[in-house]
């Protein structure tokens, strides 16, 4: 997970049931870029469902919903 390069604005994606790349564990998480399947893209930490990223999302208040992806506050 890459936390250290992460600026406000940025924008991440949500990966739904997706391969995480370093393990090959089958989760949820958000990732930046065009692919979920770079490690260096992957910017929050892996779920095991959707539910629990939503409440990572939600409680961590670091990202803010955009347009249908998330956007770093």
């Amino acid at each position: 997970m890459r936390q250290d390069k992460i600026f406000k604005g940025t924008i991440a994606r949500v990966a739904i049931s997706c391969t995480y790349p370093d393990t090959g564990e089958i989760g949820c998480f958000l990732y930046t870029g065009d692919t979920h399947r770079d490690t260096n893209n992957i910017v929050s930490p892996v779920f095991g469902d959707l539910w629990d990223l939503y409440n990572y999302l939600r409680d961590g208040k670091l990202w803010t919903p955009y347009n249908g992806a998330y956007i770093r506050a």
